[in-house]
């Protein structure tokens, strides 16, 4: 289960619990992370840095993942895709109700086209991204431009929210039509 991604045995897991557990710790650590991380968004009412910080680091992380990979190190190549899922993973519940924020004072029709929006676009996003990761592991014979090019695109995530700003109300329902 452990191996290095050209396929050299590292620490090997022989059982199938054990990998189950495995690759369970990723995403516990990243529920730990959304519930802590929304918990004091919540406290000090603030989203914006509690997203684009998380989403800093998880991209940061899931860039320097393949360094591990590339000196055979599979244990802190695992340590950092926990690192980098506590990044990505942590602001889920936080970045829906900033858009939601952005979308206030809109009729209610259009909040919801919003949200089908940002879900088609992150569909989207789901469904090409497996496509361009086997694409780019066929031509290259490693997962490594897979890593660099999905922590280039968290990257991009902080600049987006960023740039996103905070529209009035009265901006709000000029762009509703009021």
């Amino acid at each position: 289960a452990l191996a290095s991604p050209g396929g050299h045995a590292g620490t090997a897991v022989h059982s199938s619990p054990k990998i189950m557990l495995l690759t369970a710790v990723p995403y516990c650590a990243g529920v730990a992370a959304h519930l802590l991380n929304a918990y004091h968004s919540k406290k000090v009412n603030e989203r914006r840095y509690h997203i684009a910080l998380l989403w800093l680091w998880g991209g940061v992380v899931m860039c320097i993942i393949p360094i591990p990979w590339m000196h055979s190190a599979p244990h802190a190549a695992f340590a950092l895709l926990v690192l980098s899922c506590i990044g990505v993973m942590g602001c889920d519940g936080i970045d829906i109700s900033f858009i939601m924020g952005l979308l206030k004072g809109m009729h209610p029709n259009q909040r919801v086209l919003g949200m089908a929006w940002m879900n088609t676009l992150a569909n989207i996003g789901g469904f090409t991204g497996a496509y361009l990761l086997g694409f780019l592991k066929g031509a290259t014979g490693e997962y490594y431009a897979g890593c660099w090019l999905m922590g280039a695109a968290v990257l991009l995530a902080p600049g987006a929210e960023a740039g996103a700003g905070y529209p009035t109300c009265s901006s709000a329902q000029a762009m509703a039509g009021r």
